[in-house]
């Protein structure tokens, strides 16, 4: 019997960049949950601090490529991305208040987490905007209640995910598809 050769996914990542983030968070998750302290500006252990010279520009350069896709114009085929392409929003709702609040959100993540990358490798803008700043605050109008809810979510739940994400591209080996890696780590981290 001929054994049958898996066929790699295409992906939207150079063979450098693969390398790149398996070199630095190649079962080392202690350098993830660094990176997210980093983007939700929780404070670092002694230890974490010390982390901070991994993450140069090349390293942060394939973060941001993974958590802030942008369109360069030379991406491979159908793997054009920006994150306001995950907008969802029905076009025939655009004068809905809702919607609108929707698309303010996602400006003000986009913005947040824009700049959290840049603090990262020494690129502190003039004006912080706060992680606190997202906090529930109930003198806040009802539709900066609404806004601030979202763009926590969203921040909470993309840094997560692509958190997960960077794991899985930099522990995947081989012909190992991305579902084969995430189930070899979580029996890996079980042990």
């Amino acid at each position: 019997m001929v054994e049958e050769k898996k066929q790699k996914m295409p992906t939207r990542y150079s063979e450098e960049e693969l390398s790149l983030l398996k070199n630095t968070f190649a079962k080392k998750d202690e350098l993830l949950i660094a990176l997210r302290k980093m983007l939700l500006q929780i404070d670092l252990t002694e230890k974490e601090e010390k982390f901070k010279e991994i993450f140069n520009e090349q390293v942060v350069k394939a973060i941001r490529k993974v958590m802030f896709p942008s369109i360069e114009g030379d991406e491979k085929l159908y793997m054009v991305i920006d994150l306001w392409s995950k907008t969802v929003i029905n076009i025939d709702e655009l004068e809905n208040r809702k919607s609108i609040i929707s698309i303010d959100a996602r400006a003000r993540f986009l913005e947040y987490l824009d700049q959290q990358l840049n603090i990262i490798v020494g690129y502190i803008p003039a004006n912080i905007i706060s992680f606190e700043s997202f906090d529930y605050n109930k003198e806040d109008e009802d539709e900066e209640k609404q806004k601030k809810l979202i763009i926590r979510q969203l921040l909470l739940t993309h840094i997560e995910n692509h958190l997960m994400q960077i794991r899985i591209l930099a522990n995947q080996d081989g012909d190992e598809t991305p579902e084969e890696t995430l189930k070899r780590l979580n029996l890996d981290s079980s042990k």
